[in-house]
């Protein structure tokens, strides 16, 4: 008995077909990879809110307790003035805390509300720098101005996505706020009105604040 055999030829990918199959991972890949830094962001800016809010609770006893918010004195805090509206500015730099000389600080102040100060889920900060805040679009970290009688305040970050409480959609009202850096106090920090003219704040940035209630 003869059996015929046929004989099958095994077709392969081509080069172009394999370029495609490549080209779409890439693009799969990107696509993945933008969503996942996307939600890591947003997960971020929620984390700031939730620190914001302990701060906050902190603020309110530390009031109740003093009568008035706290004035740090140590060399983490720089400002003060002798303007009609001195104050002084603290950020999230070194953990709130002060690294050379004596007194106090945040940190030490509201101890006895908060025994670990939160800090920035990035915390990018270089130095005291308050203004950096808002002025540089690649520094992250919280910040805290306080009239020196303790009776205001303002507290200050950036977020990283299009977050419904960031500037442009919440126009917050400074209490404590600079004539050289961001919003003087009583201004909006995000100038919606005059696209950042009154300051050097503006809608456009994902500014989120606190102040005193």
């Amino acid at each position: 008995m003869y059996t015929k055999h046929t004989n099958m030829k095994r077709r392969g990918f081509t080069l172009i077909e394999l370029l495609v199959v490549v080209s779409i991972i890439g693009l799969l890949s990107t696509v993945v990879l933008a969503a996942m830094q996307d939600a890591r962001a947003k997960t971020r800016d929620t984390q700031r809110i939730r620190n914001f809010q302990e701060i906050q609770k902190a603020l309110v006893l530390y009031y109740a307790a003093n009568n008035k918010y706290p004035v740090p004195t140590g060399n983490a805090c720089s400002g003060a003035g002798s303007g009609s509206n001195p104050s002084k500015h603290c950020t999230s730099y070194n953990d709130w805390s002060n690294t050379s000389g004596t007194g106090t600080t945040l940190a030490s102040e509201l101890a006895p509300y908060l025994s670990l100060m939160p800090t920035d889920p990035t915390q990018t900060l270089t130095g005291n720098n308050y203004p950096h805040i808002y002025n540089s679009q690649n520094r992250y970290g919280y910040g805290y101005r306080v009239k020196t009688d303790g009776s205001e305040y303002d507290l200050t970050t950036r977020f990283e996505s299009s977050n419904p409480l960031r500037c442009g959609i919440i126009q917050y009202v400074s209490k404590r706020g600079s004539d050289n850096a961001g919003a003087n106090a009583g201004d909006e920090w995000c100038e919606l009105e005059s696209g950042g003219n009154v300051s050097n704040i503006n809608a456009t940035q994902f500014l989120y604040a606190l102040t005193n209630p």
